[in-house]
This record gives structure tokens, sequence and C-alpha cells, in this order.
């Protein structure tokens, strides 16, 4: 039964019977109050004593009490109950009347039951006749009436809890704050606290409310991209507050566009822009400077830089045109502030030459050539190229101990200059080019041989020449040379160095019987350099030591492996054909080891590592 604010009937207690057939009966009777501020409802319970007939009472002694959820409503003991206070006119009761009747206690219990929910409570009741009547007659005494009746206490409106559009939302951007109130007419107020910033949304919020985060809330989590925003609702009814403050949390996500800020300027560290007024590929070098600001507190942790796409750390620029030069910082939230600015690179190569030269007959192209000449013919030719229209070049010609500089244009050129040469020894020329960035990157040289002679005697007698001048002493040949004797005097021989040695005791030397030897080309070495020779085929050579003698041949090229050079097993896996079981004999089901139950087992394999094949000869003889 649920509780009303008016009294209700609720059950009535066991009969108390006496010898004369009279019954007393405990009825009970409940009413309620929902305290919203509180939580807590107030109820109040009577209890009236009846009997089933109709007789004169007396006021005998008696005691009681009646708990709600066991909480006391109220209790007494030794009271009389007077004669005079029974009422004569019936009442009916649960279908049930009563020609006697009397109002005895009634008391209030608080019961905190909470918001939001009916609560079902038990409310017990006693009553005890316990002492003779004013008459002196006992009808019955010691007896108790009790009762335990299940009421049900409506549900308290309490305070709102709030909820949210959406359960992340982007700082700046709003969201919506639903606080539809369990009754008309609540207002709520609404606060918010973000890691250790707080701040109040509305004060008198009706059923719906739309809230921004401030983006400033970024400075609360310079670490993190994201933090967790507790929105609190306090429910008021007028002025009172109801129930207690109920919350929602929403994440709160950092945008993009907090990020770091970022700027740089650069020079060029070569010095080739303030000499040719552009960039140049090969040759400059940016020096970039980059200047960052933090978003809200968030630290920079990274700086990147790519020029042209490519990653770049302020090295030699590699690539030309119109480059993308992207500077990138990161903070700690990883958020990414980016630079981007145009540099344009002027496409360049190096200054290049080359040197070539000839004795000639004299100092004009109208001698001609003499390969014995006094003179020399030199042409150098070379190329830079323009940049920007500010490039200019220069020409180095060094001869023997004379320099000259020679003028030449940006661009490509060959220039020949006549210079003195003396045959009887040779000169160093070189020729160094260079522009206004860089010198080609190792000057052009050559060196200009001794004129040609058949035979030449070096002044004094000391050394001779052949198909050059002498410059030396002893004996110098420039001419190509053909042995038509079968042996050379002087060679180091075991009998005597000063013994003529055939040739062919010049390769016994070298190739004494027992050498090896390996080619890719399949001549036989007897061609080559006489003697027996014996080919090798198809084995490795391996060092020989303590295991393996010089001589020793062994080895395979494929292997089958027995079933002790299997690994240990004590299983048995599947069954039927290709089955694979423990065994020490080879057969199924003896023992310990392996038996392949197919044919398919017991296949040798390759054994050879990674290999080259050539012609292998051992000499015999």
């Amino acid at each position: 039964m649920e509780l009303t604010n008016e009294y209700r009937y609720i059950g009535r207690s066991n009969a108390v019977s006496c010898p004369s057939g009279w019954n007393f009966y405990i009825l009970l009777y409940a009413k309620t109050t929902g305290n919203v501020s509180t939580g807590k409802h107030s109820v109040t319970v009577k209890q009236r004593l009846v009997c089933n007939v109709e007789s004169t009472f007396y006021g005998f002694q008696t005691s009681g009490f009646v708990n709600v959820g066991g909480v006391s409503a109220f209790s007494w003991s030794s009271q009389k109950v007077p004669n005079t206070a029974w009422k004569t006119t019936s009442i009916t009761e649960g279908g049930v009347t009563y020609p006697r009747w009397i109002d005895l206690k009634e008391g209030t219990a608080v019961v905190n039951t909470g918001y939001g929910s009916e609560t079902t409570v038990t409310v017990s009741s006693s009553w005890v006749m316990n002492s003779t009547s004013e008459a002196g007659w006992v009808p019955y005494s010691g007896v108790y009436a009790t009762a335990d009746i299940s009421v049900q206490l409506p549900m308290i409106a309490g305070a709102t809890v709030p909820t949210v559009s959406a359960s992340t939302v982007e700082l700046g951007q709003p969201v919506t704050v639903s606080t539809i109130p369990t009754v008309t007419g609540y207002t709520h107020k609404l606060t918010y606290s973000f890691e250790g910033a707080s701040g109040v949304i509305s004060e008198s919020a009706l059923e719906s409310t739309e809230w921004t985060p401030p983006v400033d809330l970024a400075a609360q989590i310079p670490n993190s991209p994201s933090g967790t925003a507790i929105i609190t609702c306090t429910t008021f009814s007028g002025g009172t507050q109801i129930g207690n403050p109920q919350s929602v949390s929403v994440t709160l996500t950092v945008p993009d566009s907090v990020a770091p800020t970022v700027t740089a300027t650069w020079e060029d560290a070569s010095g080739a822009y303030g000499k040719v007024g552009v960039y140049v590929k090969l040759i400059s070098r940016l020096a970039v400077s980059v200047e960052t600001a933090k978003a809200y507190g968030s630290d920079i942790v990274g700086v990147s830089m790519t020029l042209g796409g490519k990653a770049y750390s302020g090295g030699t620029v590699l690539d030309c045109g119109d480059l993308r030069l992207v500077v990138t910082a990161t903070d700690a939230r990883g958020h990414s502030g980016v630079y981007e600015a145009a540099v344009t690179v002027a496409d360049y190569s190096v200054p290049s030459v080359s040197i070539s030269a000839s004795r000639w007959a004299g100092p004009s192209e109208a001698a001609g050539a003499d390969e014995m000449g006094e003179y020399a013919k030199v042409t150098i030719t070379g190329k830079t190229v323009d940049v920007n229209g500010n490039n200019t070049a220069a020409l180095e010609f060094t001869h023997g101990s004379a320099a000259d500089s020679i003028p030449v244009s940006v661009g490509e050129f060959t220039v020949t200059r006549y210079i003195s040469a003396p045959s009887a020894s040779t000169m160093k020329l070189s020729a160094d080019l260079s522009d206004a960035l860089t010198s080609a990157p190792e000057p052009a040289s050559m060196t200009l041989s001794i004129g040609y002679a058949t035979m030449d005697f070096l002044s004094g007698g000391k050394g001779i020449a052949f198909g050059t001048t002498a410059t030396k002493e002893g004996f110098t040949c420039a001419m190509d040379t053909t042995m038509e004797g079968h042996k050379l005097t002087g060679l180091a021989d075991p009998v005597s160095d000063t013994d003529a040695v055939p040739l062919g005791a010049m390769f016994d030397k070298i190739y004494p019987v027992g050498s090896i030897y390996l080619s890719v080309n399949s001549t036989s070495p007897s061609v080559l350099f006489g003697g027996t020779w014996e080919r090798i085929r198809d084995r490795f050579l391996l060092a020989s030591g303590d295991s393996y003698t010089a001589g020793a041949t062994g080895g395979e090229s494929e292997v089958t492996l027995n079933r002790f050079q299997l690994p240990p097993a004590a299983w048995q896996c599947g069954s039927g054909e290709g089955a694979m079981e423990t065994s020490t004999s080879g057969q199924a089901g003896a023992g310990y080891g392996m038996w392949a139950g197919s044919s398919e087992f017991g296949q040798a394999h390759n054994n050879m590592p990674p290999y080259l094949a050539v012609y292998i000869w051992k000499r015999t003889a």
C-alpha cells in the first residue's frame, strides 16, 4: 500500500484473546510527507485499540511501540487505558466491524529514502496487556499484539542529472548541456572544472544550456591533446537546494589550430648570394634561424626542416628551381606549426677543364709536330656556366716554372698556346679554371714527355735510352720489347746468382710442382707457363691443418641423414601413411627414435655453401 499525506488504514495486529471471548486488536494508520531538500520521508503512525464485543472497559496497564523501517516513531510503557476514552460507536476497517475502540498513540519516524525511486518500508507495531484492571479483575495479561506491515513511500523528486549532446568536444565549439528536471519549475546552477581550472556555465539553467568551452583552457593541458571536464549541476526549488549536485563528464580536445607559431630567416653561409645575387645549386648553404612561440604553454619538442621536399639541415643545396622551404615545429601535444617560403636556386655546375699537349717544331701552328721538337703545342678546353648574369671566369696556365693568366669568357672555350719545351727533359703542365664561386675540383695536368730518339746516350756515358732521350743513369727502354733469346743472366738461382737462367725457370720459381692455379679462363697453365698440370674437378679447396693433411680428399655434395642424426623425439604424431612414430629399431612402435611411414621420406639434401665455380689445376711435373 502506498502512503499519502492523509491517514490510511494499513492493517491490524493479531488478536489478544480474553477468557470471556473478548478479542482485542491493534489497528494501524499511517501517512507520510517527503522532504525534497533532504531526501527523507516523515512517516506518522497511529495505533488504535479495538474490541470485537460491546462491553464496558477498564483501564488496563499497557506498553507498546511503533518502528518504521527500523526507525522509532514512538514507544511507551505501563500506561493505563482510561475507561472514559473508549468510543461506543462502532468502526469498520478492512471489512471487519468493531463495536468498541480507542486511539492509543501516534508518532513520527524520519526515514532516509533518498531521491528518484519509490521505497518500501516495514511498519512494526507492538502492544502488550500487562496488568490488572482498576476493578481488580484480570481478563488476560502479558499477551502481545504485534504486526509487521509493508508500506510504499512515494518517490521524492530529486536533483536533476545532467547530460551532454556529445562525449567529446573541441575547445571553442559548442555543446548542449541538458538539465531536464524531475519536477517542473526546478532551476539549475551549472559549473565546470577542467584540469585545475573552473568556472560557471549558468546560474539559472532550465532544461538545456549551450556551453562553448573557451580555447584558453588548452593552457591546462600543455602536454596532452585532450582532457576531461566535469560539468556539475546543482538543482534548486526556489531558493532551496534539491539533493546533492550531480555531474557529467565530457572530453575536451585541443583543436589543431592551437599550434606553435614558427618564423624563419636565413642567409647564404657560402657567400654565393652576395656574389651573384641568387642562391646557387652545389654552392649555397642556407643558415636558417628559426623562432617559435608556444601555444597555451605547450613546450616545443621538435623542429624539422625540408627544402624542395627533402630533409634539410643547412648543408649545401643540391637542387635548383623554385624550392619550398618548410619549417615545422611540434609541441608536447603533438600539434605542429608550419612556416613556408619560396627559395629560388639557380642551376650550376662547377668549372671543368682539360689540357693536352704534344711536342712541336716551333712556336707556331705552321711549324708542325715534331717528336724531338723543342716546343710544345698546348690545348686547354674548359667550361663555366652563367649565374644570374653575374658569373666570371679565370684561367691560370702553369708550364714548368712559368705561370700565365689567360683571359676567358663564361661558357665553353678552347685556347691554344705554344711554349718552349726542351726535349731533353719532361715538363709539368697544368690548367686551373675558376669562376666567381669556386674552382674546378682539381687543376687539369699532364707531363710533357721527353723527346723521342731511337737511341740516346746520357752525357758522361753512364746512361742509354731507346725510344726516348736519356735522362738518367742506366738502361731506359721506351719501345715495345720482344725477347728472342731463351736465357737471362743475373737472375737469382738456387745454385748461383750469376748462372744463366732459362726464361722457363722463372715460372718454375713462381709455380713449382705442387702449386695450385685458379682461373675462370679454361686455358691450361701448361700452355701459359709449361710444365705438367692436372685439372681438379668438382671439389672445394680446404686449408690443411691438424685435422686435414695436405693432399687429403673427402666430402659429399649431397647428404642423406640417417635416424641417428635426427633430433631425439619422445612423441608420436598422426596415424596412417606418412606418420612419424617413436622407434629405436626403425620400425613403428618399437621404443623411441623416428620412423617414416611414407616412401617420400629419406631423400638427400644439398649441403653446399654459396660458391663461384673456377678452373683449378695442380702442377704435377
